[in-house]
């Protein structure tokens, strides 16, 4: 270990000040040669200027409700400062930033740092935000420079995981920031990177029989050695063999470790065709699907492989979901999407989506800790929200209630957005002059409280929360708009301004639609809905659970209003009851609340019981491309 310390230390004395190095320290004789000749070379892809969002921005009144873009342009700050630009922006995994907290140190390695870069630009297409655009860019570079001829992304210093190793995950994560940013800027050669990053995992895939893996939380060396992570040592589990259980590992999370593989492969496939990609594609889903890495649900009658029941880890077994799902709809497979379905359901009915709510894990996991409120992760939140909208549009249900309740409720709580707050809790610590840095970050958030601790996970995957619930809000087809949610959102084809929670309404300002489907939230009768066309009452035709409104015209306005009713209901959580006040979808009170002066005290929001919507003068962005789903 030594060695390696005497080799961190001579890393960082080299970058100090430099951002990274222009090139990267020396490794060993046998570290393989960078990407740096052809279309790979890094000048085809890297582009500050490119980097900038496009589009129209204007100044406007309008209720000062949620809004998912300015929130947007929070993250951005969080995510470009949980960074270390002098030692590679290896990701700072969490800062305290309490009065006990410490100074930031970049433990993690790239293990979130494509992450960050895979939220951005959807960040920045929201909001327009330019901030922070040489940190992208020191991402990107970072990454792409440690991206060698063999397709893999290797650590050029030891992090969570052993320098000259690469960990499959953040090579699949790559693969992903890398499709945003051509779908940001258009640049193919991004495409031609997302493959080469896909024949690289493809060269380190254990194939057994029918089935795929990686080792979980395991790295490869360019000798095919796979070495343990550095953060601690396994429990039960002995790599590289095969893992007959979801649980096994230091973290329990065997799936997750596929998925952004897997997702990676996929887009290979959709990209180029790639024979090879597809072939081993379907030799995960084989391994994922083994009976062992699912719930035991034998003495009910029924395998939970077949089902989807799965237990522990909550967003270990999210993000492989959403893997599945790239996979399933990439075969049309409709046997995968409805596993996909019910496991999704099975997240829900094991939590509180009313409130936007889920535990850390579920089944053992849930009973771990002793603190007074259970944890919820904003990345088990933001990709509840990815399955939601997801599952949705793929006409496996209707779940933009769900989408609608976690992002109003848990996934804003969970966000640092009071700066005056952060400065209060701060004080007397090391980072009470820096606290600003991590405005927009998120937290791991309990029931009612919320420690100073900004987390780079919680904080990378919220975000991308974001993003989908924002491009739900409405979309567009042939002069069709769809208006799936009630927030506020700036488009090229029309302007939501929403009054909720404080009022039942609603105003579409239109600009080119001919039509518009509007989906009217389940809590609202639907006979008690007013509708009116430029201050006109109509009666549009009901499809279900959506209004049609026909034969509009550019700048009419159509106003919805209905009535907006407080409700309170009984909720348990890790055995405790809570007593939770909505109004609409919105939870407006929670009691019993957890005190603790120390913490950021979560749902203080009285103010949201007014009867009329506060109004403002706000900025709105639309982008001229809005960036799809992944």
């Amino acid at each position: 270990m030594q060695h390696r310390r005497d080799f961190l230390k001579k890393t960082m004395m080299m970058a100090a000040g430099l951002g990274i190095p222009d090139e990267p320290p020396a490794r060993a004789p046998d570290s393989g040669n960078r990407v740096e000749d052809g279309s790979l070379n890094l000048s085809a892809v890297l582009d500050q200027e490119k980097m900038k969002p496009r589009g129209r921005k204007f100044e406007v009144t309008a209720p000062d409700t949620l809004d998912l873009a300015e929130r947007a342009r929070m993250a951005i700050v969080a995510l470009t400062h949980l960074v270390a630009p002098d030692t590679w922006y290896y990701d700072v995994q969490g800062v305290d930033f309490g009065p006990n907290g410490r100074l930031p140190q970049p433990r993690g390695g790239f293990d979130l740092t494509p992450k960050f870069g895979r939220s951005i630009p959807w960040m920045r297409t929201m909001c327009g935000s330019e901030e922070f655009l040489d940190r992208q860019y020191g991402m990107m570079k970072a990454m792409l420079s440690n991206v060698r001829a063999d397709g893999l992304l290797y650590y050029p210093i030891d992090g969570n995981r052993l320098g000259n190793t690469c960990y499959p995950d953040v090579s699949g994560i790559l693969a992903l920031a890398c499709e945003n940013h051509y779908r940001f800027d258009g640049n193919q050669q991004w495409l031609e990177w997302v493959h080469h990053l896909a024949a690289g995992l493809s060269k380190v895939a254990i194939r057994v029989e029918d089935r795929a893996y990686y080792p979980p939380e395991c790295s490869i060396d360019p000798q095919g050695q796979w070495h343990w992570h550095l953060r601690g040592k396994s429990r039960d589990y002995q790599p590289p063999a095969e893992p007959a259980s979801d649980t096994e590992g230091f973290e329990g999370s065997v799936k997750f470790e596929q998925a952004y593989a897997m997702r990676a492969l996929v887009r290979s496939c959709r990209y180029s065709g790639d024979k090879e990609a597809s072939k081993l594609l379907d030799m995960f889903v084989q391994f994922c699907m083994k009976p062992g890495l699912w719930a035991d649900t034998s003495r009910e009658g029924y395998p939970g492989n077949e089902h989807g029941i799965w237990c522990c880890h909550f967003h270990g077994n999210t993000q492989p979901l959403l893997a599945l799902l790239d996979t399933a709809e990439l075969r049309n497979n409709c046997w995968l999407k409805q596993v996909v379905r019910e496991a999704y359901e099975h997240g829900v009915h094991n939590g509180v989506v009313r409130m936007g709510w889920f535990p850390f894990g579920i089944g053992p996991w849930l009973t771990r800790s002793s603190a007074p409120e259970p944890s919820c992760e904003p990345d088990a939140l933001g990709e509840m929200i990815q399955l939601g909208v997801r599952l949705s549009d793929a006409g496996l249900g209707e779940y933009w209630d769900d989408v609608d309740a976690i992002v109003r409720n848990h996934l804003a709580e969970a966000q640092f957005c009071d700066l005056e707050e952060m400065r209060r809790l701060a004080q007397g610590g090391p980072l009470q002059g820096r606290v600003a840095e991590y405005l927009g970050g998120y937290g791991g958030a309990k029931v009612t409280a919320m420690r100073p601790d900004v987390s780079a996970c919680c904080t990378a995957n919220g975000s991308m929360g974001l993003y989908y619930a924002w491009h739900g809000i409405t979309r567009f087809d042939q002069g069709v708009a769809t208006v799936n949610l009630f927030l506020n959102r700036s488009s090229p084809w029309m302007d939501i301004d929403s009054y909720l929670p404080f009022e039942g309404k609603v105003e579409l300002h239109n600009k080119t639609a001919r039509m518009a489907l509007v989906h009217i939230p389940s809590w609202v009768d639907m006979d008690a809905v007013k509708c009116s066309v430029n201050n006109k009452a109509t009666r549009p035709a009901a499809v279900r659970r959506y209004l049609a409104f026909e034969e509009l015209r550019k700048g009419e306005t159509i106003r919805l209003e209905f009535p907006n009713p407080e409700m309170t209901a009984n909720y348990t959580i890790g055995n405790r009851v809570y007593r939770v006040k909505f109004r609409g979808s919105t939870v407006v009170n929670i009691e019993p609340k957890l005190q603790d002066p120390t913490q950021l005290m979560l749902y203080q929001r009285d103010h949201l019981l007014d009867r009329e919507a506060p109004r403002r003068k706000v900025q709105r962005f639309v982008a001229e491309n809005i960036l799809p789903l992944q």
